[in-house]
């Protein structure tokens, strides 16, 4: 089966690209496809990676289907939650930046840190 992996940031950079078609064998499953990606791509960090398929959060057990879009996403700088899932979610609501502080602001923290963009008009030109 034919499975669609697309990397973002440093995982980008990693693989040079932004996206691959890879195979794999009917009833596979996201460990096994990092199994491949990590042997591809040997410089693949071997700690956790957070993984999408078709923009749903996935665990390594999930069986893949042909067709789908794995995305593999960097953890957020500063570390990673015990269930990072539980802390990503993508919204078309308003987003209230201090409600997100307050979520993840603990007392062994020196600083928690937001940031505002807006997505621009164009990519590569």
């Amino acid at each position: 089966m034919k499975i669609t992996v697309r990397f973002f940031a440093l995982y980008r950079e990693i693989a040079g690209k932004s996206q691959i078609e890879i195979e794999l064998r009917p009833g596979a499953t996201v460990g096994e496809l990092v199994e491949k990606l990590r042997s591809d791509f040997p410089a693949l960090p071997h700690t956790a990676l957070i993984i999408a398929v078709n923009t749903d959060f996935a665990g390594s057990d999930r069986v893949l289907k042909d067709g789908d879009e794995v995305a593999l996403l960097p953890p957020m700088s500063g570390g990673q939650a015990d269930n990072v899932a539980d802390m990503i979610s993508i919204t078309r609501d308003r987003i209230d930046a201090q409600a997100i502080a307050d979520r993840v602001r603990k007392d062994t923290h020196g600083a928690v840190v937001t940031f505002a963009g807006v997505v621009r008009n164009n990519f590569s030109g």
